[in-house]
């Protein structure tokens, strides 16, 4: 199965305050955390599967790596 990269924008990684999981592909998150109405905690996760169970690896706070650097940091296919 192809995974497509490049789901997020920028902008929309900026703007977001929803809480949930915003895919960006490659098994790649942004994970929104907090009430929605204040400043949301932001921080990246990596899905992915480990001898046929399901992990995530949290990859750092959005404050610290934005896209364009996490996404070069993510070293899958």
């Amino acid at each position: 199965m192809a995974h497509l990269v490049g789901r997020l924008t920028a902008l929309k990684v900026t703007k977001v305050k929803k809480p949930g999981m915003y895919a960006d592909g490659a098994g790649l998150y942004l994970q929104v955390t907090g009430d929605g109405q204040d400043t949301p905690a932001k921080s990246w996760i990596f899905r992915f599967t480990l001898r046929g169970r399901s992990r995530e690896m949290g990859l750092g706070s959005f404050s610290i790596f934005g896209l364009g650097v996490i996404r070069r940091a993510n070293l899958t296919p």
